[in-house]
């Protein structure tokens, strides 16, 4: 249930109609609430390409700033659903879809995840996948994506089957909320298959500047001229590690910061024909390292040429 000022109404869509005779129960479709005159309209939705199904389970997200609601996933008659629709309210009509999230490189087909819209950023989060085979199988996991709204594109942030110390189980039919002033997501409760929970997470996500991605690469990059340094020219290998190597550091990455200083120990290595012998593959490694931080659009493909030849 969506609330939206500009039409002075509630938004509902989908759910069982329990009190139904039928069998199986009906799904509900889409009804406004006019809350100044106290009334119920069912509306007939002017559909796009694709029909907008009832459903159970699903995301029902309201953007404010266009009058827009999003749609997506959920359930009918037991068929777990993986379409997308943009839903224009005051027009009440669908404005776009599509029949399946992952052609677009979305997540996989799920019900009862939670999502979150930050309508300052146009940005929809999607957290928690939960897949149903038959009546017994089920599989839970902790997926995280985001879809950014402007660019109609899916990113994966995160997925995992078991968790962490320092993170929620995978669950479902839990809580998920964002707060848009401070960018926090918050998190409580659910169902993780074999008990139900009690517990409550916050979440913050930083964006990686364009200044710290350039500041990897240089990292990468200077440390392989170090090590080629080392061989030949130890004193000079040195003022370079003190000087051009530690501008690069992010002194906040301990891991980072750990590495930086187990170089020193390459100015101690005698056996210099042994590393000149490791140059090439350890370049084609810093090659391969820097490739991640470009599109794959402008990148050589990552499936293997030999992968690709059939047998006649």
């Amino acid at each position: 249930m969506q609330i939206s000022n500009e039409e002075k109404a509630l938004i509902v869509f989908g759910g069982k109609i329990i009190s139904s005779n039928e069998s199986p129960l009906p799904y509900s479709g889409m009804y406004y609430y006019y809350y100044e005159d106290h009334q119920w309209v069912p509306i007939t939705v002017e559909q796009h390409n694709v029909e907008l199904m009832p459903r159970v389970g699903h995301s029902f997200l309201y953007d404010p700033r266009d009058e827009h609601v999003y749609i997506f996933s959920g359930q009918n008659a037991n068929e777990p659903m993986s379409d997308f629709f943009v839903y224009n309210i005051l027009k009440k009509k669908v404005t776009w879809a599509i029949a399946d999230v992952r052609v677009e490189g979305g997540p996989e087909i799920s019900f009862t995840q939670r999502s979150t819209i930050d309508p300052f950023r146009r940005e929809i989060f999607v957290f928690g996948m939960h897949t149903k085979k038959g009546k017994r199988e089920a599989s839970t996991e902790n997926s995280f994506w985001v879809y950014f709204i402007d660019k109609k594109k899916w990113v994966e942030l995160a997925s995992r089957k078991s968790s962490g110390v320092d993170e929620p189980c995978p669950r479902f039919a839990h809580q998920f909320v964002l707060d848009t002033k401070n960018k926090i997501h918050y998190l409580f409760g659910g169902n993780a298959g074999t008990e139900r929970l009690n517990d409550f997470w916050s979440l913050r996500f930083y964006k990686v500047q364009k200044e710290d991605v350039i500041k990897q690469a240089l990292y990468f990059i200077r440390k392989q001229k170090f090590l080629e340094m080392s061989v030949d020219d130890k004193f000079g290998a040195l003022r370079y590690l003190q000087a051009c190597l530690a501008e690069t550091l992010d002194q906040y990455d301990e891991e980072q910061l750990k590495d930086f200083r187990s170089l020193t120990s390459h100015l101690f290595n005698t056996s210099m024909d042994a590393e000149r012998n490791k140059f090439i593959k350890i370049r084609s490694t810093v090659y391969e390292t820097l490739l991640k931080f470009f599109p794959s659009s402008i990148k050589q493909p990552e499936e293997n040429l030999l992968d690709l030849i059939t047998e006649k």
